[in-house]
């Protein structure tokens, strides 16, 4: 493995564990806005898979490969929010 490539993952690594952390960041104060019912309700389906607010957390914690998905899906979103949020200014 050449040395470029080794410096590109390894900023690649840190990018993600920055997204990781604003996602936990943004998580955590949701849960635990929650009841202990709706902690435990399903709020997502992703590839015939149903994931609570707790699960999601748990995966993403973990940094399992469902996790990394949750990680992207809520990084797009606040992209998403801070390009709408850009347009109405």
């Amino acid at each position: 493995m050449s040395e470029e490539y080794r410096n590109y993952e390894e900023e690649r690594e840190k990018g993600f564990e920055t997204e990781r952390q604003l996602a936990l960041d943004d998580l955590r104060p949701w849960i635990e806005s929650l009841s202990e019912e709706e902690v435990d309700q399903p709020c997502l389906i992703m590839e015939h898979k149903t994931f609570t607010p707790r699960q999601i957390l748990k995966e993403i914690e973990e940094l399992t490969e469902d996790g990394r998905v949750f990680v992207q899906m809520l990084t797009n979103h606040r992209l998403e929010l801070a390009k709408r949020e850009e347009e109405i200014k």
